[in-house]
């Protein structure tokens, strides 16, 4: 699973250099062949920032949803969290009066005993 983990963390930051780098490729090849750019081959600073522009919507999007999912999740671990404390509140409560019953049966033993002993 970890490997599954790391793997996934070096996809994206290999894809983040990449896109990195293809976004500061237009302006440093208009710069150095402002007159030589061919038409095919060239990608306009105004594509680019369209692009970011995209991609930035979309991670805002994604964030805001995992956010509502991990807040989902908090939520369901501390109702779950609140069930098992009233069920171990109510153990302990049954389980003092079961010993303070069997206090009581051990001294009414005991007072039975020195009764008969006394007679």
């Amino acid at each position: 699973m970890g490997l599954y983990i790391a793997e996934g963390i070096a996809i994206i930051a290999l894809v983040g250099i990449v896109y990195l780098m293809v976004r500061t490729y237009p302006m440093v090849r208009e710069e150095k062949n402002a007159q030589q750019v061919e038409k095919r081959l060239a990608i306009s600073s105004d594509t680019i920032y369209a692009w970011d522009k995209k991609i930035l919507t979309f991670l805002e999007k994604g964030l805001r949803k995992s956010r509502v999912a991990i807040l989902k999740v908090d939520h369901a671990v501390s109702q779950k969290l609140d069930t098992v404390k009233k069920k171990s509140e109510a153990h302990e409560k049954s389980s003092a009066g079961i010993f303070a019953e069997l206090e009581k049966k051990i001294d009414e033993e005991k007072t039975d005993e020195e009764d008969n002993v006394v007679k």
